[in-house]
Order: C-alpha cells, then sequence, then structure tokens
C-alpha cells in the first residue's frame, strides 16, 4: 500500500514522492545479562534506536523535473537535528527521525525507486496531538484521575496552581498506580505554580529551578489505564494541570 509522509510538516508529495514501504518495525531491545557458570542474569532491557529504511518512489513529468524534485527533497530530509516524521498510514503519532542516507536508482527518465534511511535516537512515537487537562483541587489529600492513550510510560509536565498562601508548605504529588511521589517543600504564594516536568526531572517556581528542597521520584503516567494521583499539601485549593503526549512502541 502506497503513502504519503511529511517531514518537519512539509508534505513530501508535492515534489511527487510516494512511499511503497514505511519501514516501521517493532523495537529490539537490548538485554544486558551476566553470565554465571550455570546461568545468566538479565537486567532491565533497553530500548535500541529504531532505524527506518522507508521505500519510495519519485516522479517528474521529464527528467529535469525529476531531478528538481530529487534536489527539493533532499534539502528538505538533510536537517542537522532530528525533525518530525509522519505517515499518512500512521496519521495520529510522530517519529522523531534524522536522515542518514538516500540511495536509489533512475528508472527510466520519469521514475527514481529508492529509500530513505532514518534515525530516531529516541525509537518512540508521539501522539500528534497534545494532551492539555486541568483538574481542581478541592480537598486535601485530593484523589484525581487521569487516564492517557498509548502504550508505554508517558513522562507528563505537571503544573499546580495554589489557591491559597501556602506557607512553609509539603506538598505531594504521588501515582498511586505507580508508588511514584515527588515532594517539595516551600512557600507558594495564591496564584502561583509549582511546575514537574517529568522528563526534565526538574522542578520550577514561577518558571525558576527550585531543586533544594524535592525528594522522591518524578511520578509517570501508566498507559491505557486509569491514574490515581494524590495531590496533598495544597490546602483544598488550586489547580492540577496535565500536559503530556501519548507514546508508543
Amino acid at each position: 500500500m502506497t503513502a504519503s509522509m511529511t517531514f518537519n510538516e512539509i508534505d513530501l508529495t508535492a515534489y511527487n514522492l510516494r512511499v511503497i514501504d514505511t519501514g516501521l518495525r517493532k523495537i529490539q531491545q537490548v538485554i544486558p545479562v551476566v553470565q554465571l557458570k550455570d546461568k545468566g542474569y538479565p537486567f532491565t532491557p533497553q530500548r535500541e534506536a529504531r532505524e527506518l529504511h522507508v521505500i519510495v518512489t519519485v516522479t517528474g513529468s521529464s527528467l529535469a523535473a525529476l531531478d528538481a524534485n530529487l534536489d527539493d527533497i533532499q534539502e528538505i530530509l538533510r536537517t542537522e537535528t532530528p525533525d518530525t516524521l509522519v505517515f499518512d498510514a500512521f496519521n495520529d503519532r510522530y517519529y522523531n527521525a534524522l536522515l542518514r542516507n538516500i540511495e536509489g536508482d533512475y528508472m527510466g527518465t520519469l521514475l527514481w525507486r529508492g529509500t530513505l534511511e532514518f534515525v530516531c535516537a529516541d525509537p518512540l512515537g508521539y501522539d500528534v496531538t497534545e494532551e492539555d487537562n486541568d483538574h481542581a483541587i478541592d480537598a486535601d489529600p485530593d484523589t484525581l484521575s487521569e487516564t492517557p492513550g498509548g502504550n508505554v510510560f508517558i513522562e507528563p509536565v505537571f503544573t499546580l496552581t495554589s489557591g491559597d498562601n501556602l506557607v512553609a508548605a509539603t506538598i505531594q504529588l504521588k501515582n498511586n498506580n505507580t508508588g511514584e511521589e515527588t515532594t517539595w517543600v516551600g512557600n507558594l504564594g495564591n496564584g502561583q505554580e509549582l511546575e514537574i516536568d517529568v522528563a526534565n526531572w526538574t522542578i520550577k517556581k514561577e518558571g525558576a529551578l527550585s531543586m533544594a528542597t524535592f525528594s522522591g521520584q518524578f511520578p509517570r503516567l501508566l498507559p491505557g489505564v486509569a491514574n490515581s494521583l494524590i495531590v496533598t499539601g495544597m490546602n483544598s485549593a488550586g489547580n492540577l494541570n496535565i500536559v503530556y503526549r501519548n507514546r508508543y512502541l
């Protein structure tokens, strides 16, 4: 089945590129093993970079037009940092891809067939739609629920907005499903924000790093289930905002 493809939000069908095979495969995992005399012991699996070998065709109304399309495609794809790669066959997600190589052959004067080789150092696919959900805090502690999609752990940005003047408060955010819990101690004025960025392992108060009184773990979200989030220390007032993208193997 042929498909279209966009890179860095540029639709390459404008250059007569058609995808024959996306090259998407299941992720392979590296499983470190310590081998003893009689048996081995496995450690936590590690995900390898994803390699995509995308088979494509490019056409042109003449050899000059075909060469112009190939030149434009190469210019678009040759970036120094990863960019978003989306296939219309899987248009609910994108991959952070960097072009490694282009090779192929002319199949006459109007058709070129070849392979675009991409490397995704981060092998996961990300939902093209960002989730941005608010939960009112009206108890202390308060139990809130968030149900993401995807099929792999999600690393959100949690933003707690105070609805009261909190002095020397011990603020805790725990995912009861995983047992992961962040604790922060400090002052938080009415309307001030405390940001917990799970992916980057940072806590910010009003946009400035505030890590000195942090302890615990950064709570991730489990995919496909209702995550029970317990917020403590907010004095029964305020808001929890959760921003994330569903992630896919």
